[in-house]
């Protein structure tokens, strides 16, 4: 793999640097003028961006070329860096376009152009990417690799013949200071090849921080800013791949801030795991909580542990990748510090600093399975409910370490679908909260029962009941029609089994509510508008309430299915307005545990906004209001 050198990069920016200024500047299409070649970054199911460096500006573009054929052409910004303020002797240009509008689980080729004209490019490998897919997938992990030595330069080369989809780059990827010559040479130098066609995902290490707060290294990176101050962009994000959520931290002065109460990235991290659905949790950031060696008594170990890990124990994060200690290194399973059963709900913590710096002996420590002090890289093949980890050393045409992750699943909550109490009833909808559940969300289509969803199914006393979502920490299903009294609740996964006890009731009402405002009920007109704050229901009118639970209905019909029509409910049925009771017009089953009661508004009300519940056979759902005029 040929290296962009200091004197590399100056030369060729010498050689085609005339006219630098001119935005209109006609270039040749057969010299190759990159000062740094094409980078392919925040790659997601439907967008990428690139950037590219050049010695002069001008109209720069990139054309992608779907499998169909099909081209689309973005155009690119592109920013001055001067000499004076980079230190690299020479002005240049650095151009980044934004790919919008991309097919998930697709592979484009793609051309840099500029003032219209293709742009050349010595790289071996040709110019393509593919975007993120639902399906297995693949990815990398190095860290302290910034070097130029020959350990990272023979490491990148193996790391090259790897098929993924993307790698992490967790930081010290540049030594001593990550300046912008050496962020240029030893690290988008380096990794040029595989950068074209594969995102680095990447961390600020301590080196990075050593020169003006890692903005060197920040300059020409494009990362998720969801949630995030714009002084933190690229410091802290996240990002989704396949059904795995991606959490890059960043253990340096952000992490130093936080927990002085000064800075936003725990609250921020707080709020982005609770936000996401996706079955893997995969946090990665420089300084490692548990890893022995060198830097085991540093502060900023200390930190991860007490402010960082609660975090990621709390929402079930399985797999934590660091660096800084230049080794390798796997932790048992741990939680709050200790050692726990395999796949029993802990976090396993991979310490992969050896990326190109020289490699040193760890001593023996109670909470680490395996140390190996080599130079190396992790490669991760991420299969629905499992994780594959294979350590690979400079060299080593085997394995240096390896270990499947498939987490068990855990159960939290047995509910009632509408309104979230322990009271739930035969017919009616219920939502199992848990963790590590389904690996894939799946909805039901209610032409026949779903019994299973990626091989992941839920039983009561033994029997198989209809699923109607599943996903990785929460599934709804559908309690059969007849069955009452105590049970026991299985949910069943390819990695275990989790079991809780429940009580089915012949009838538990439960309201739904309203999507913009849970105090409210989800309750429709006539025309099917919806009622809410801006649009009240009037004294008089016939409104429709939604439900689950009502029970037994008045035929035979089968669970996680739809029924042939609007099926009677068995039960009298009636909805208190505040302290008025009113008799429902019709309560009826219309779809998979759902159903509806049409009642009329009573007159006579003294608030606007009416406590409402449904009493059914004498048996009370919870409350919630309507906005009534």
């Amino acid at each position: 793999m040929s290296v962009i050198t200091r004197r590399g990069f100056l030369q060729g920016a010498t050689a085609a640097a005339v006219g630098t200024t001119v935005s209109t500047q006609r270039v040749s299409a057969s010299a190759d003028l990159f000062l740094r070649s094409p980078n392919i970054q925040n790659v997601s199911a439907d967008s990428a961006a690139l950037i590219w460096t050049l010695p002069m500006q001008t109209a720069g573009s990139v054309v992608i070329t779907d499998p169909s054929g099909s081209l689309k052409t973005f155009e690119a910004v592109a920013t001055k860096f001067d000499a004076a303020s980079t230190g690299m002797g020479q002005t240049y240009y650095q151009y980044r376009a934004v790919l919008q509008g991309l097919t998930p689980d697709t592979a484009y080729l793609y051309r840099i152009q500029a003032g219209g004209q293709p742009l050349a490019c010595s790289l071996a490998r040709p110019l393509q990417f593919r975007t993120a897919q639902n399906g297995p997938f693949s990815f990398l992990h190095l860290a302290d690799c910034g070097t130029g030595t020959d350990q990272e330069l023979q490491l990148s080369r193996q790391m090259s013949a790897e098929q993924v989809s993307f790698a992490l780059a967790n930081g010290d990827l540049a030594y001593e200071l990550a300046t912008y010559d050496s962020v240029e040479t030893n690290y988008y130098g380096v990794y040029r090849e595989q950068m074209a066609q594969v995102p680095f995902f990447a961390s600020l290490g301590n080196h990075e921080y050593y020169t003006a707060s890692g903005q060197p290294s920040l300059a020409a990176r494009i990362t998720p800013t969801d949630g995030i101050a714009p002084a933190d962009w690229g410091r802290y994000y996240s990002f989704d791949w396949g059904n795995a959520h991606f959490v890059a931290l960043d253990s340096n002065a952000p992490l130093t801030d936080a927990a002085a109460g000064a800075g936003q990235m725990l609250e921020w991290l707080e709020a982005d795991l609770a936000s996401t659905r996706k079955f893997w949790r995969i946090a990665f950031f420089h300084h490692p909580g548990y890893a022995t060696g060198h830097h085991q008594d540093e502060p900023e170990a200390a930190l991860v542990r007490k402010y960082i890990v609660p975090i990621l124990e709390a929402h079930g994060v399985q797999l934590v990748f660091n660096g800084h200690e230049h080794t390798y290194q796997r932790t048992y399973e741990l939680l709050a510090g200790q050692v726990v059963a395999p796949n029993s709900g802990g976090l396993v913590y991979i310490t992969s600093g050896g990326g190109g710096t020289a490699p040193y002996w760890t001593p023996p420590n109670d909470l680490i399975a395996q140390s190996i002090g080599m130079n190396n890289y992790v490669r991760a093949d991420v299969s629905s409910s499992s994780l594959t980890l294979h350590a690979r050393g400079l060299g080593q045409d085997s394995d240096i370490d390896s270990v499947v992750l498939a987490p068990k699943p855990q159960l939290f909550a047995v509910v009632n679908v509408a309104c979230f109490t322990p009271d739930v009833a035969s017919g009616g909808a219920i939502a199992i909260f848990g963790r590590n559940l389904c690996p894939m969300d799946r909805a039901a289509l209610f032409q026949t029962p779903m019994v299973e969803a990626e091989s992941c199914s839920v039983t009561l006393n033994g029997v198989a009941v209809p699923l109607l979502y599943a996903g990785a920490t929460q599934m709804n299903v559908q309690i059969p029609f007849g069955f009452s009294g105590a049970g026991t609740l299985a949910v069943q996964t390819p990695n275990g089994s989790a079991q809780t006890a429940v009580r089915i009731d012949p009838i538990a009402p439960g309201l739904f509510a309203n999507p913009a405002a849970s105090e409210i009920a989800l309750a429709i007109r006539g025309d099917w508008s919806l009622i809410d704050a801006s649009k009240s229901a009037n004294t008089g009118e016939m409104v429709t309430l939604f439900l689950t639970g009502l029970g037994p209905v008045n035929a035979d019909v089968e669970a996680g299915v739809l029924p042939p029509g609007p099926i009677p409910v068995a039960a009298r049925v009636g909805v208190m307005f505040g302290d008025s009771y009113v008799d429902a017009v019709s309560a009826t089953l219309n779809a998979a545990a759902l159903y509806q009661v049409q009642v009329k508004v009573p007159p006579g009300l003294a608030s606007k906004l009416v406590p409402v519940k449904v009493i059914a056979n004498g048996v009370s759902s919870n409350t919630r209001s309507l906005p009534i005029a």
